[in-house]
């Protein structure tokens, strides 16, 4: 394939530069520049719906990251990833705007889950007194999965403390955590990994790991 014709998607790598929260110097900043430029042309009729539907006036980073990327990012947490590829790859003008629709009932809905299970992990909190502790560790059944990493940010920065969040499904306990400078959250949890199934990473810094059944909070 001809150098020129990667151009053509220079919109939706510029989506995904300025949604990873990357550092716009260098090449990622000529990305980010060109493929502005590309998304104001509406050359990708999926992104061109959706960015109507944010009903932001002015299409730049502030678009991607406050209007485009939650909407895509919701479709994952929510369990239905493919419905925001499809929007970008379809042609068919009908299915377009029944995606559209479905990214930003997922992002409200993300929203609400987000917004129940933060207000009940601060009562789990301030009943079981975990703030008073090196590292919050708090668990529900019923909280979902794809949601808790969000709300474990949260806590991080409301107590400055490591958090881990817990969801019970199936009678295993799956987690997402977050830490702060100079405390190695993957490291802690390779220290006890003979108690869980499994560890992962993501490259947003965020740690996930699953256990068989419920820990007790350390």
């Amino acid at each position: 394939m001809d150098a020129k014709e990667y151009l053509k998607y220079l919109d939706l790598v510029c989506l995904g530069t300025i949604s990873d929260i990357v550092p716009l110097v260098d090449e990622n900043r000529v990305i980010t520049k060109l493929g502005l430029k590309l998304i104001e042309v509406h050359k990708n009729l999926g992104l061109k719906y959706l960015i109507e539907s944010c009903g932001f006036k002015k299409i730049n980073s502030g678009l991607i990251s406050f209007g485009i990327a939650p909407r895509i990012n919701a479709c994952g947490r929510m369990g239905f990833a493919e419905d925001a590829l499809k929007l970008f790859i379809t042609e068919d003008l009908s299915d377009i705007k029944s995606l559209t629709d479905k990214l930003n009932e997922y992002n409200k809905k993300r929203q609400e889950t987000e917004k129940n299970i933060i207000k009940e992990a601060l009562e789990e909190i301030e009943q079981s007194h975990e703030e008073q502790k090196n590292i919050i560790v708090i668990s529900k059944e019923g909280w979902h999965h794809g949601v808790i990493g969000i709300v474990s940010s949260k806590i991080t920065d409301m107590y400055l403390k490591p958090s881990i969040l817990l969801c019970e499904e199936d009678g295993i306990c799956k987690g997402s955590g977050r830490s702060i400078q100079g405390i190695d959250l993957h490291e802690a949890l390779n220290s006890v990994s003979r108690k869980l199934r499994k560890i992962w990473w993501s490259f947003n810094g965020s740690r996930g790991f699953s256990k068989k059944r419920k820990p007790r909070k350390i």
